[in-house]
């Protein structure tokens, strides 16, 4: 799954839904969209870092498996520890901030069927979910990795 076909989907169900306003089912789909997105993009970085950008036919099932690796509510947990912590940069924090703050918009959207959401709220989320994606591919490598495997392996007391 590639995030910047579910950012382009996103926006243009936002933009160029029903021109006058969209329905509700389109910008909740665009708020899960951009949720989607983000954790798709890390997931990704996961794979790449731990096993390579082009596996071969003997590599393609770890990698699989490495991209398979995050689960939502492990993820948030995670994030909640990451938001606070000084173990990351202040960007990779923010990150981890974003992601908490889509996976609500995300729940919301996908199970709250009172929920409604404005057309700018529904672009803020595919904004920050762009941001959040930048943020990741922009950071250096070794804190790249120390945050996606820092996600991804169960944690240890300290």
């Amino acid at each position: 799954m590639r995030s910047g076909h579910l950012i382009g989907h996103a926006m243009r169900t936002v933009k160029h839904g029903r021109a006058s306003r969209p329905r509700q089912s389109e910008l909740k789909r665009a708020a899960s969209a951009a949720y989607y997105a983000l954790f798709h993009a890390l997931c990704l970085h996961i794979a790449n870092l731990w096993t390579g950008t082009k596996p071969d036919s003997r590599g393609k099932y770890a990698w699989q498996q490495a991209y398979r690796t995050l689960e939502h509510g492990k993820t948030r947990a995670t994030c909640l520890r990451i938001k606070d912590s000084k173990k990351f940069t202040r960007l990779l924090r923010y990150v981890a901030e974003i992601f908490l703050e889509l996976l609500l918009a995300r729940h919301r959207a996908d199970y709250d069927s009172l929920s409604r959401f404005s057309r700018i709220e529904a672009m803020r989320y595919i904004e920050e979910s762009e941001i959040a994606i930048q943020l990741l591919k922009d950071a250096d490598k070794i804190d790249r990795l120390a945050f996606v495997t820092y996600l991804a392996l169960p944690h240890r007391k300290d």
